[in-house]
């Protein structure tokens, strides 16, 4: 149990402190961004059209469209099938009352590193006795899976930019590589079982 709270916390605190620096003292997040020209209408065309939180997308491939036997209507779903596929098309995630202040987003985020750090101090216990290398090793490449399951498929689906997803990919790895430099050292070579680390004999 000791090895699993040292862990989380340790790796945890690295990579939300990497994730800050990242974020706010370097510029290449913010080179993802993109602003729109005139973010007051934008602003409005959102509140005049939705009807509450959530994520909404632009054409929106209405079913009922799709099965309906009226013709017109049908000629409208061909029409939003051929403007997802070659645009404008959008994918918006609106909260209409914030996200919340940024203490609060930190928190979180900490909350989330911490939490992170800890299945991955505890996948790292199952590995067995490998060398410091292949630990670190192990961190980088289960980090790297995370994103990819997580990150390609909205740059599939959705249309999320080449920068942007990779610029969180690039951004995961730097931070677990870091992370697991640590955590690599905090477990130690010759591991028990998790049975033995959760009833305190580690």
């Amino acid at each position: 149990m000791r090895i699993l709270l040292k862990g989380a916390i340790t790796g945890g605190l690295i990579v939300f402190l990497w994730s800050a620096v990242s974020w706010m003292a370097l510029p290449y997040h913010g080179r993802t961004l993109g602003k729109f020209q005139d973010e007051p209408a934008v602003q409005r065309a959102l509140v005049s059209n939705i009807l509450e939180p959530g994520i909404y997308i632009l054409p929106h491939p209405d079913q009922a469209l799709e099965k309906s036997t009226d013709t017109q209507a049908r000629i409208t779903a061909q029409r939003k099938r051929v403007q997802i596929a070659n645009g404008p098309f959008a994918f918006v995630a609106v909260q209409t009352h914030g996200i919340g202040a940024m203490p609060v987003q930190l928190a979180r985020s900490l909350a989330i590193q911490i939490l992170g750090s800890l299945l991955m101090t505890w996948l790292l216990l199952q590995t067995g006795p490998i060398s410091y290398r292949r630990r670190v090793f192990f961190v980088v490449v289960v980090a790297m899976t995370g994103g990819i399951l997580s990150h390609l498929p909205q740059w599939n689906w959705w249309g999320f930019p080449d920068d942007y997803t990779l610029m969180e990919m690039l951004d995961l790895l730097a931070g677990w590589l870091l992370g697991g430099l640590a955590l690599a050292k905090i477990v130690p070579v010759s591991v028990l079982s998790i049975k033995d680390v959760v009833q305190g004999k580690r």
